[in-house]
């Protein structure tokens, strides 16, 4: 709890900053992947751990976190660039 609460605070304050107005979704889709990965993470680490061993399963999961987290934060970015893109379209 002492990592969460930081880490939801600096959530916050990226989503406002993206002028989104879904700060209770982005909240409760938060909370849904830090639940699912409470329950899928554990037997697939062991199921990694028993075949692989520790190391291979270290880095597969490692990377595999810092794939999905580069995608979340290039998101936003590529986000903002097709709704302009889309409102400068529809401006008649």
């Amino acid at each position: 709890m002492v990592a969460v609460v930081p880490a939801q605070s600096a959530f916050g304050d990226f989503i406002n900053a993206s002028q989104g107005g879904g700060m209770a979704q982005a909240f409760s889709l938060a909370w849904l992947a830090e639940g699912l990965a409470n329950v899928v993470l554990p037997p697939v680490a062991s199921g990694l751990y028993a075949a692989v061993g520790w190391q291979t399963m270290m880095l597969a999961l490692g990377g595999a976190l810092c794939a999905a987290c580069a995608a979340a934060v290039l998101a936003f970015p590529l986000r903002g660039v097709w709704r302009t893109r889309r409102e400068s379209c529809v401006t008649v």
